[in-house]
């Protein structure tokens, strides 16, 4: 196997967020997120939801249509929101441009690699098999806010990831274009390149390194190549 290291400190598993990091989703998703919001009684922008909702489970826009309407169900509106995001997947949904090339390289070097999202399984699953990625991800290295009681910003996600693979927090990776996302890899003792190319950078600045474009990433970590044994 190829070392990699970060920092200075050794890589041995990458943890790839999925809306923003391998599709391009996440200008759908708000589109989407922002329409609902508005025909349900909350003004809001697609910019105003980037901020607030970016990186965050669904439950965190049912929450404040909750508190404006107690009578207000979520789970229809949930069921609502998935249909209309899934048909515009499938109609428009791309991969981040340079994914498949960096997991390609990572893949080929050894390092394990999984992901960590705030969205649902089916979500994950639709998303890369409609962009040719799922061949890098084992179903048993996909973890979902399904799969934890407490979503990003909590570490839950991370931490079960790192609990799957078999690795230290300290030698996981993880790559994240949501603030929420970047606390949660923080607060797992991960370290964490923050995205920016759908997220404005002042949002991300506790990442311990930003980049514009997925194909900054693999210089940030093969710099400095560790020497290990096969």
């Amino acid at each position: 196997m190829n070392g990699f290291e970060f920092q200075g400190l050794p890589i041995d598993a990458v943890i790839f967020d999925h809306d923003g990091v391998l599709v391009d989703s996440e200008l759908i998703a708000m589109e989407i997120i922002t329409q609902l919001l508005n025909e349900n009684g909350i003004k809001s922008t697609v910019s105003e939801a980037f901020n607030y909702h970016l990186g965050r489970g669904f439950e965190s826009v049912t929450e404040r249509l909750v508190e404006v309407n107690p009578e207000f169900d979520p789970i229809n509106f949930a069921a609502e929101f998935h249909r209309t995001l899934f048909t515009a997947f499938e109609n428009s949904l791309m991969s981040i441009s340079g994914i498949a090339a960096l997991l390609e390289t990572l893949r080929d070097s050894g390092i394990p690699l999984a992901i960590g999202s705030s969205g649902t399984r089916e979500r994950v699953n639709l998303g890369i098999g409609l962009t040719a990625l799922g061949e890098y991800f084992p179903s048993q290295y996909i973890f979902t806010r399904e799969d934890v009681s407490r979503g990003k910003p909590d570490p839950d996600i991370f931490l079960l990831a790192a609990t799957r693979l078999g690795i230290s927090p300290t030698k996981c990776l993880v790559i994240e274009d949501s603030p929420h996302g970047v606390t949660a890899a923080k607060r797992a003792g991960m370290k964490v390149i923050g995205l920016t190319l759908r997220t404005n950078p002042e949002l991300l600045t506790s990442a311990d390194a930003l980049v514009t474009e997925v194909d900054q990433i693999l210089k940030l970590i093969s710099d400095t190549t560790l020497s290990k044994d096969a």
